[in-house]
């Protein structure tokens, strides 16, 4: 209970969810009588099934929020114009927490759901105490690490470009989208030419040597699949496998191109994907929305533009932007790598203390950031 309101919260949330002021708990929302007097939270689920339902009861003053920390501002702004609940949100009868940042006019409660998530897996507590292992090694087979999984544009893009670059093969990367592709300009195209057509990507995975222990024998059998999901499923055994750490692919590449989820965006995501190199002690580029590193920067940690030309991160047109991602790319894979490494070596072991100090204290702050948040969206 919140200020004398009741929390009544969809079942599906609870696996997400940190705090311990819960009164009740759902599995539909049509099941039970509604409680005019409590504060409900919902679901993505419940959210898409019972929209009407929903923009109905907000309508006679019942206080609902939706709790989607798994997904960033793109996806939500875009789920709040189809369902119509943009306006509710804009005039506080209608409350939302979000895994990105959001709009000035959308007030939403960011939670940074995936940081502390890499640490709760025991068996990545035992990888990253290898991080020593990273900077030992100055003669490695690949020069940087490629991690990509569902499709998206950005990604394709890196990846085409890259091989014509003649960088991939430098690199230990994967594709777990075994479309078709279409690899168009992104928005904001400078010339006609950047069209380049379809191409063919094939599904690659890690060498098994690469892969998280649990996950290896799923690389040793043979197997047909036709889209990203089912080849997710199949390597991961149906489990959010994302999320574990092998050091080997960090101890054998100087460093991570991170692919984020979102890129052309104006708001940033922040995901397994960066915190897991960050967690293994191991230098970085990033893909994604203008900002990004600012963003970063703003929790804490430090980047590398003592080293490499950041400028990429306050391009906001996002054809330049990639381009200039791959240029730096290209121009750092022909330097001193080993070198470039050590340089790093400060930065990455100030950033995984610095994670592994920042990541106990985010479910607590956010306990008080949603009561906060609470009072002010609902007036209580």
């Amino acid at each position: 209970m919140i200020n004398n309101c009741k929390i009544i919260i969809d079942n599906h949330c609870l696996r997400h969810w940190s705090m311990d002021s819960i009164d009740d708990i759902f599995h539909d929302l049509k099941d039970n009588p509604i409680d005019a007097t409590a504060i409900y939270i919902i679901g993505f689920d419940q959210f898409i099934k019972y929209d009407t339902y929903i923009c109905d009861l907000i309508c006679n003053h019942v206080k609902i929020i939706l709790f989607n920390p798994l997904e960033g501002s793109q996806n939500m702004i875009w789920m709040y114009k189809k369902y119509g609940f943009d306006e509710l949100i804009k005039n506080y009868s209608f409350g939302v927490v979000v895994g990105g940042d959001q709009p000035v006019d959308m007030p939403g409660l960011y939670f940074e759901y995936f940081l502390p998530l890499v640490l709760d897996c025991e068996e990545n507590l035992i990888e990253i105490k290898k991080i020593d292992q990273i900077y030992l090694n100055s003669n490695k087979p690949y020069k940087f690490l490629f991690l990509n999984g569902r499709d998206r544009p950005h990604r394709k893009y890196l990846i085409y470009h890259l091989e014509q670059k003649n960088l991939l093969d430098h690199s230990l990367w994967t594709n777990l989208d075994p479309a078709e592709s279409t690899c168009h300009p992104l928005p904001q195209p400078r010339v006609d030419d950047r069209i380049i057509g379809s191409f063919s990507i094939p599904v690659k995975f890690l060498p098994v040597e690469y892969e998280v222990d649990r996950f290896q024998t799923q690389l040793t059998k043979e197997f047909g699949v036709s889209d990203i999901q089912t080849n997710k499923s199949y390597l991961f055994k149906n489990q959010w496998g994302d999320i574990y750490l092998n050091a080997r692919p960090y101890i054998d590449t100087y460093f991570s191109l991170v692919t984020e989820t979102v890129f052309e965006s104006p708001y940033s995501f922040r995901t397994e994907k960066i915190w897991k190199p960050i967690a293994m002690g191991h230098p970085f580029i990033v893909a994604s929305n203008a900002g990004y590193l600012r963003d970063l920067k703003h929790l804490g940690f430090r980047t590398f533009d003592h080293l490499i030309d950041e400028s990429y991160d306050s391009i906001d047109n996002d054809q330049d932007r990639i381009d200039c991602i791959i240029d730096l790319i290209d121009t750092l894979c022909q330097q001193d790598l080993p070198a470039f490494l050590t340089a790093a070596q400060d930065v990455c072991k100030y950033n995984q203390q610095h994670l592994v100090e920042l990541a106990p204290k985010i479910r607590p702050e956010f306990t008080q950031r949603f009561i906060q948040y609470i009072n002010e969206r609902f007036r209580i």
